[in-house]
């Protein structure tokens, strides 16, 4: 979504580390080692290509991307699917119309596990 939302200025991988950054970094996530190491991984990839998405970034066009992540194979008309870390190296799926995170890796019995 992000790499049609700036007519692909930002390329793929890069919406996709920019992405696992958002999901570290969403409320509901989980931090634990793994994913406080995938972040620190991914800020260091960015910083290479930091020069070259800054402005592509600044210039985001959030109707396309809106439409685009409306679009995506994971989400439905009301629901869009996040996928979050969760404790204990799960993760967990957070429906952005639901209060209800789901885990979909992992322990079953609790949702934030």
């Amino acid at each position: 979504a992000l790499e049609s939302a700036t007519d692909y200025k930002i390329p793929h991988g890069v919406a996709v580390l920019l992405g696992m950054l958002a999901a570290c970094n969403h409320p509901s996530a989980q931090s634990n080692q793994e994913t406080e190491m995938l972040c620190s991984i991914s800020l260091i990839m960015l910083r290479q290509v930091r020069m070259d998405i800054e402005s592509a970034l600044q210039q985001v066009n959030f109707d396309k991307f809106e439409s685009a992540i409306s679009k995506d194979k994971k989400n439905s008309d009301s629901d869009l699917l996040l996928i979050l870390p969760g404790k204990n190296e799960s993760l967990i799926k957070n429906l952005r119309d639901s209060s209800s995170c789901t885990n979909i890796y992992g322990s079953p019995s609790h949702p934030n596990n």
